[in-house]
């Protein structure tokens, strides 16, 4: 037996749909409670291992602030992964946040979690969208609100760099391999929200041949695009060896943060495409 509106909470809450870790508690409490007729906040506590039987539902009222000790009690006795957890402690962060530079942290510790929940792995069964450079670019287009199923739109809107032919065959191509879809009423939505080609999907040579064909399009581009819708930039930079994979996993961080960022955006006008490469020279004792 459940308490009267139970159904709603029968499913566990999805910590991505809240901006708001307070809201995310009070549901996760009244999704057990619609489980458990009589369980309550003192029961709450106890699944936490919280000796206050009241502390969580002074939390849910604003009454108290979660300290990231029983914060990170409380995502384990939710069952929640390492990123839902990054994404909950991020919330947390940002509420009590007394600096603009905790704030910005918090906030980019949440832009990371959120890109890390939404990327799906592509798989090798689909591996075809990486022998084109433009075939995810075709892809992000549907989300255009003028978007136009139709190879003069797509060749228009990637700036004649592909034809109208080539424009038709990747949409069908996107279509039949899942990650565009088309609903009754000719409607077209992404199947997935983000796409990360992932580091053991793909082999080291697929990759080199994808970015080259991605180089030789972008060296055109410099020509042809107004200088004001392009930055341009590279570093020459002095590091030991062992700091690379650091170096790695900086620029790593750098697009999860940008991608969570974007996230929600709607109404999107205008495709972007931001790439990130590294060149290691030869070290000394490699000459």
């Amino acid at each position: 037996m459940t308490h009267e509106g139970a159904p709603r909470y029968r499913r566990p809450p999805e910590i991505l749909r809240y901006h708001d870790y307070r809201l995310f508690l009070k549901d996760s409490y009244l999704h057990r409670k619609s489980l458990r007729n009589g369980f309550s906040f003192r029961q709450f506590a106890s699944l936490v291992g919280l000796k206050s039987p009241n502390y969580l539902q002074l939390v849910i009222q604003s009454k108290r602030n979660l300290t990231v000790e029983t914060a990170e009690r409380i995502a384990k006795a939710l069952k929640l992964n390492a990123n839902e957890t990054l994404y909950f402690l991020a919330l947390i962060k940002e509420s009590v946040a007394k600096s603009e530079e905790e704030l910005t942290e918090a906030r980019r510790q949440k832009m990371i979690a959120i890109k890390r929940l939404t990327v799906s792995t592509v798989p090798k069964a689909q591996q075809e969208v990486l022998t084109k450079w433009y075939h995810l670019l075709v892809r992000e287009l549907v989300l255009f609100s003028d978007f136009q199923p139709t190879g003069d739109y797509i060749s228009r809107r990637l700036g004649g760099l592909i034809t109208p032919e080539e424009a038709e065959l990747s949409l069908r191509y996107l279509i039949e391999a899942g990650f565009v879809a088309v609903s009754e009423n000719q409607t077209f939505a992404l199947a997935e929200p983000v796409l990360s080609t992932g580091v053991s999907t793909f082999s080291r040579l697929q990759l080199q041949k994808l970015h080259a064909q991605m180089l030789s399009v972008w060296a055109k581009n410099i020509e042809r695009l107004n200088f004001d819708r392009q930055e341009v930039h590279y570093l020459n930079i002095p590091i030991r060896e062992e700091k690379i994979d650091e170096l790695k996993r900086r620029i790593q961080t750098f697009q999860e943060e940008i991608i969570g960022w974007l996230q929600d955006e709607t109404d999107p006008d205008r495709l972007v495409q931001l790439g990130s490469y590294l060149m290691a020279y030869p070290s000394i004792k490699d000459l």
